[in-house]
């Protein structure tokens, strides 16, 4: 993350002096963002104002800090402090005597860890800080991810592997640019980088180290948090350490930690194993397949290896109870699965299972999962048909499905109620030339750009804006610029259900290239429609197939399904429109999902569910137009 430091070195054009708070604490206060202040008494009116913490404020008083203007600035000071801001920047003239900060507040500034700065530079030199601020998070993000990528790769294929301490510690002093050591005051060095440091001195030979030996800035953590006298990590490097080093280093700790103790707690090593699953799953289900590969190769080899898998959702009853069934002797995944506890729901397992291309599945691991289930009677499993790896996210949703319908499972055929979605009835070449003709505003982004924004659809299509932000570890605003960003990119609104199911499509469709069968995406693409995917008897009988529950049913559940679908989902509309009560349309939308299995809160679900509709009343699904040039 950018820090005052960084403001003060890396943007001179700002002249940033410090008036009160010592230049040593600068390189931890981090900044989120700038907010300008034009108000007269700014204490007065920042209480009515909310800022996210770490927000640096800049004031315009117009002339020389005295009197009045002084005092403002006082209980400016002690009101950013209460908002926990990273500091206080004050204008002044170019020319002239440096302004004099009464006492008490330069104090007070010092006291409450709210630097105080001033500045010369003028107002343009200050428009373009935030984009600064958002660009370097964005790179402290990747460098983090790629770090983090690092040490995860440095994880043992056996945690009591002695060699493993050295290889973590080699990497840290690498990544570093550092001399790093840990010790244990009973068993002395237990590795160290370079070879010969000493506790206490990590650094004997400190002109190695890149920069001027003299101030070397030292980090010092326990392996064991919890216990005196345990194993500890010191890192010693020639320049001070920002968040993101330390960040790091306590990770390295916390992973050495797991290392040193294999033999004698295991319970934490078990949990660490669980939590590096998880960020496995999470770049699976975000489309980081390389990044994932490179992990699962000392968990799961096998899945490192398949290019496709299905997947199995179980619904344990509780978090307890979830916990003491991921220790259960059928779950040992023996280097092939992927067990993982589900990061939407705290009830769920899942467990991803590779299937090589003349493999039909480990039949022993269903019967193994079957009989879980069926002698824990709170637990409930679901599962998926074969899938790509790249659709992990789809074959969960159709897990989820399966579980919802409150279906046992008993064949691998019957993991869904009807066995196939709309997807797998389409002709492949077509159909993903028209997912990368549409999608092609966002495939004209820079590489990063265009990834960030199909993840970001990908999830936030198919949960709500704050779980969304959560799974991708952003914030909700975050989420939903680029919601509107992309929006505006494919000439979308994302408030209508037609327009959502046509993104989500897309990105399912163009998440599964075909083989190269002769004709060229684009030659395709410029001929085929939506409407010339969905025609023919096959997924016309597929409609008719998936909604004759419906029809069959007396109290109009195909009518009350269509109401909501062009009420775009709101129940208080699609009731007024039949004549019934809320409670009703709730009722009738539930079985919906029992009869078809198709969960209508997922992308999946609403998608086959809309399409079918379509299809029956043969409505039409169009595209977004497309007009000559870059979209802006």
């Amino acid at each position: 993350m950018p820090t005052l430091e960084h403001l003060i070195n890396d943007r001179r054009e700002l002249q940033l002096k410090v008036a009160a708070g010592g230049r040593a604490e600068l390189a931890d206060i981090e900044v989120c963002g700038l907010v300008v202040l034009e108000d007269q008494d700014p204490a007065k009116r920042s209480r009515h104002q909310s800022y996210p913490p770490g927000t640096l404020f800049l004031i315009d008083l117009g002339g020389s800090v005295i009197g009045g203007t002084a005092s403002a600035v006082g209980r400016l000071v002690i009101t950013l402090a209460e908002r926990r801001a990273s500091g206080l920047v004050v204008a002044v003239p170019e020319h002239g005597p440096p302004p004099a900060f009464p006492a008490a507040t330069l104090a007070a500034a010092a006291r409450l860890r709210t630097p105080l700065l001033t500045t010369t530079a003028r107002p343009s030199d200050w428009e373009h800080v935030n984009d600064y601020l958002a660009r370097s998070r964005v790179e402290y993000a990747e460098r983090q991810l790629e770090r983090l990528a690092g040490l995860m790769r440095r994880l043992p294929m056996r945690w009591a592997d002695p060699t493993a301490l050295v290889g973590i510690t080699k990497w840290l002093a690498a990544s570093l640019d550092a001399h790093v050591v840990v010790s244990e005051p009973q068993r002395g060095v237990l590795a160290s980088a370079p070879r010969g440091a000493q506790p206490g001195d990590p650094t004997p030979h400190p002109a190695n180290l890149t920069g001027s030996p003299v101030g070397l800035h030292r980090r010092k953590v326990s392996l064991v948090p919890t216990r005196e006298g345990e194993a500890v990590l010191e890192v010693a490097s020639a320049r001070p350490f920002d968040a993101a080093d330390s960040r790091l280093i306590q990770h390295a700790a916390h992973l050495l930690g797991l290392v040193d103790q294999a033999q004698r707690e295991f319970g934490t090593v078990h949990h660490s194993v669980h939590e590096a699953k998880a960020i496995i799953y999470q770049l699976l289900t975000h489309g980081e397949l390389d990044k994932a590969r490179n992990l699962l190769k000392t968990i799961a080899p096998a899945l490192a290896a398949a290019k496709e898998a299905r997947v199995f959702v179980i619904d344990c009853g509780s978090q307890e109870q979830r916990e003491e069934t991921l220790r259960h002797r059928a779950l040992a995944a023996r280097g092939r699965s992927l067990v993982v506890p589900c990061p939407d729901e705290a009830r769920h397992i899942v467990i991803v299972e590779p299937l090589l291309s003349v493999d039909g599945g480990d039949e022993d691991l269903l019967r193994k999962l079957q009989r879980l289930v069926a002698r824990a009677h709170s637990h409930r499993l679901g599962g998926s048909r074969r899938r790509p790896l790249a659709a992990l996210r789809a074959a969960h949703e159709e897990a989820r499905t399966a579980l919802q319908s409150g279906e046992q499972t008993h064949r691998c055929a019957d993991l869904t109620l009807d066995g196939s979605s709309v997807v797998d009835l389409m002709d492949p070449i077509p159909a993903h030339a028209w997912a990368r003709h549409l999608l092609a505003p966002l495939r004209a982004l820079p590489p990063g750009q265009r990834s960030e924004m199909e993840r970001t659809l990908s999830v936030a299509l198919s949960h709500p804006r704050t779980m969304a932000a959560r799974l991708l570890d952003v914030h909700r605003n975050t989420v939903a610029y680029r919601l509107h960003r992309a929006a505006e990119l494919l000439r979308m609104d994302f408030d209508r259900i037609e327009q959502r199911v046509l993104v989500g499509l897309a990105l399912e469709l163009a998440a599964q290239p075909p083989a190269n069968q002769g004709a060229t995406y684009e030659e395709t693409s410029a001929a085929v429609t939506l409407e010339d995917l969905l025609r023919g008897p096959r997924i016309r009988a597929w409609a008719e197939e998936l909604l004759q529950p419906l029809r069959s049913d007396r109290r109009g559940l195909e009518t009350t399904l269509m109401a909501w679908l062009d009420q775009q989902g709101h129940v208080d509309r699609t009731a007024r429109e039949l004549g019934m009560a809320d409670v009703t349309v709730r009722s009738h939308l539930k079985t919906v999902a029992r009869a078809t299995g198709r969960d209508l809160g997922s992308t999946s679900g609403l998608r086959d569910l809309f399409i079918a509709v379509c299809v029956r009343t043969n409505s039409p699904l169009h595209s977004p137009s497309r007009h000559p040039g870059p979209v802006t």
